[in-house]
């Protein structure tokens, strides 16, 4: 039960940092940066789609290779290195480098993290009385026993 609480304040302090962040970069991007409109939707569409795309093959790999704590630390580490992009951006291409990173970051740790998350709560189910038929826990029950952690 530690690592579904680790793992749930982990997540909660890198997601609140880039929910800080991600409301005020449109502004900070064409009003202090001069960056071109055009400019804010390539970087999010890019970002987005990438940490879309890499969540698929994190999965994936997270499955095959069973380093799924692995994986995630280094999904975190990226989030991280790209904050720091965010401190020292003087142009958009900072901006666009550290969104990169973060969203990079985001779909390497999202599929193991959830497996990590299910795998200690399916190996806990007699400490919280749930019963168990041999298949997995889906996802929205998971998100509930997260949310109720926290």
């Amino acid at each position: 039960m530690t690592q579904v609480f680790i793992l749930g304040l982990v997540s909660f302090f890198v997601d609140i940092s880039s929910e800080m962040v991600y409301p005020i970069m449109p502004v900070f991007l064409t009003g202090i940066l001069r960056a071109n409109v055009a400019v804010l939707g390539i970087i999010e569409g890019l970002a987005e789609s990438i940490a879309s795309i890499l969540k698929v093959f994190s999965g994936y790999l997270s499955d095959k290779l069973q380093k799924r704590k692995s994986l995630a630390i280094f999904g975190y580490g990226f989030s991280w290195l790209g904050k720091i992009f965010f401190v020292v951006a003087t142009s958009w291409q900072y901006v666009f480098s550290g969104r990169l990173l973060d969203r990079i970051g985001k779909g390497i740790r999202t599929a193991p993290r959830d497996a990590l998350i299910a795998v200690t709560l399916i190996r806990k189910k007699e400490d919280l009385h749930m019963e168990y038929t041999g298949q997995w826990i889906p996802l929205e029950h998971l998100q509930e026993l997260l949310w109720f952690f926290l």
